[in-house]
């Protein structure tokens, strides 16, 4: 598998697993998940698990890639 099509698996491929986790931890356990945010409470939902996930699979690739065209040597960096 080449790593053009091998990132962008990986990157979906989190956004799926953190929605599994978030799944299997919250509603089929019947807890919330929540986030104390100054003076109130957010419930965390599926969408700012999957949004959350892919941005940061999108940020670590695009590092990847900066780190691949600005290095001497990336594969041993």
């Amino acid at each position: 598998m080449t790593t053009h099509l091998a990132r962008p698996i990986v990157v979906a491929g989190a956004g799926v697993a953190a929605l599994l986790i978030w799944l299997v931890q919250g509603p089929l356990t019947g807890m919330d998940l929540v986030v104390r945010t100054g003076n109130g409470v957010t419930t965390v939902g599926p969408a700012a698990v999957v949004i959350t996930s892919l941005a940061a699979g999108l940020a670590g690739w695009g590092l990847l890639a900066l780190l691949g065209r600005l290095a001497s040597r990336p594969d041993r960096a």
